[in-house]
């Protein structure tokens, strides 16, 4: 047969759950024009990923599986679409195996071949190697974007050559809780991102998502729809030491954006500030709120909204001391530079656990969610949720800690992102993960096993589905799964 197919990926190596390019060329041989896949039309080939070590078949992947997949039922077949190869020509076509995929492809070592069942006959490529390894996350972060109907999620991780790469998932209203990590940027070797962050959007942005990237005293962003690109901004230097990034942001449209970080000025302050990014300008620009104290919170957590007069920050840190922990309320306009607190919230004898409220400004009440403890031999918890002007608290919850055999405490706590009637709290207690929906009778339910070591473990309630429960680990990299309980 005059027509042949090769397959190559770029890179070979790939992370679970990102991107896995490979270039599919199609060449005529022949000594007349042939018949091939038009470059327009849905592709017809499939890729099949073979066990390295055993032969054995491990995925197929194509984009009509893909689409039957993910509407759940026999999609029609694609109508063939034919343009003429010349003799001697090649038509190269990139496609990417992680979007064809219903769920991450798991880590291995693989034989990578394409095949075009052609109305002539079967025509398959030469099988080429192609690894997949978990990848050495550095940092996660994930939040619901209200505005746009979808999750997303911006992953920092280990390159194999040293570089560090930031990975983003923009998320679509098509697919909400699915989709590819997408490259965003990539650090050189030493210039290790401390944290990353994505953007949750305040109104529709029309899958635009912000990204942030706190690197050696730097912090960069960029704005991308999907695979693609739209913006990177230049390094904003900020005088902090001790920097953190606030793993959200928010966008205000699809241009524009703004992250908090904290850090310590040169007199031991601890300073709050704003990055502001626009897409029509080279750099962030950085407004510092000093907060007029001199320790470091043992946990914080943020809502942005637009108000009347602007962009509006509310921050919630907690402060612990041998008395307990402390709650303090800062408020932020990064539009005029100014900022009102620190406004005492509440304080408890308990050591704060873990603390969330909505991260975007709505009509429902200004509530923070405390957990505190464990504390005593049974592990007692208090989940408090509190009113931010300090007026009240709204409700108080009490339970105990998920079961050990010997005792042994979680490693990692998260509280739901969002206000529910009855919050959400998820324990990684190593093997497993575990869910408590708090309330009267309320039980820990496992939400997987056999993960003896994770971490950013985020729980996130998106509108009109099932809580989620997100995290990375070296077994499995960034892990999504719904918590049903």
């Amino acid at each position: 047969m005059s027509v042949t197919l090769t397959v190559t990926s770029s890179p070979a190596l790939a992370v679970v759950g990102g991107p896995i390019k490979v270039t599919v060329v199609t060449a005529n041989e022949g000594d007349a024009d042939a018949q091939v896949p038009a470059i327009t039309a849905e592709s017809p080939y499939e890729f099949s990923l073979v066990d390295a070590g055993t032969g054995d078949g491990r995925y197929a992947l194509s984009a009509y599986a893909a689409r039957s997949g993910r509407n759940q039922d026999s999609a029609p077949a694609p109508r063939p679409s034919f343009s003429a190869l010349a003799p001697g020509d090649t038509l190269p076509r990139d496609f990417d195996l992680g979007a064809l995929a219903l769920e991450p492809i798991a880590p291995g070592d693989y034989l990578l071949s394409v095949a075009w069942f052609s109305p002539a006959g079967t025509i398959e490529s030469p099988r080429v190697p192609l690894a997949v390894r978990e990848p050495s996350v550095i940092s996660l972060a994930a939040g619901w974007c209200a505005g746009d109907d979808a999750l997303t999620l911006c992953v920092a991780h280990a390159l194999p050559d040293g570089r560090t790469a930031v990975d983003q998932r923009s998320g679509s209203s098509a697919d909400p809780l699915r989709g590819v990590l997408f490259p965003r940027d990539a650090f050189p070797s030493g210039d290790r991102p401390v944290m990353a962050a994505t953007a949750v959007s305040l109104f529709h942005a029309q899958e635009s998502r912000w990204y942030a990237a706190l690197v050696d005293g730097a912090v960069a962003a960029g704005v991308a729809q999907r695979a693609v690109i739209a913006k990177r901004l230049a390094p904003a230097p900020i005088q902090l030491a001790r920097a953190s990034l606030y793993e959200l942001g928010w966008q205000t449209d699809r241009q524009s954006a703004f992250f908090l970080l904290g850090g310590f000025d040169g007199d031991g302050q601890l300073v709050l500030a704003v990055a502001s990014c626009h897409a029509r300008s080279p750099a962030p620009s950085v407004t510092v709120f000093p907060t007029g104290v001199r320790a470091a919170p043992a946990a914080w957590c943020a809502r942005g909204s637009l108000r009347d007069e602007g962009r509006v920050l509310d921050v919630v840190l907690a402060f612990t001391s041998a008395e307990g922990t402390s709650l303090y309320r800062y408020t932020l306009w990064p539009d005029t530079g100014t900022l009102q607190g620190p406004a005492p919230i509440t304080t408890h004898p308990e050591p704060v656990a873990a603390l969330a409220m909505d991260p975007v400004g709505s009509e429902r009440p200004e509530v923070v969610d405390v957990l505190f403890g464990p504390v005593g031999v049974d592990g007692r918890m208090t989940l408090a949720r509190v009113a931010l002007d300090a007026s009240s608290t709204v409700a108080l919850w009490r339970f105990v800690a998920p079961y050990h055999p010997e005792r042994e405490r979680p490693a990692a706590w998260a509280l739901a992102q969002a206000a529910m009637d009855e919050p959400l709290v998820l324990a990684h207690l190593a093997p497993s993960v575990y869910a408590l929906r708090v309330g009267d009778g309320a039980a820990w339910s496992e939400v997987v096993s056999g993960r003896s070591r994770l971490g950013f473990l985020h729980a996130v309630t998106p509108a009109g589905y099932a809580p989620i429960a997100i995290w990375a680990s070296p077994d499995g990299g960034v892990e999504v799964h719904p918590v049903e309980v």
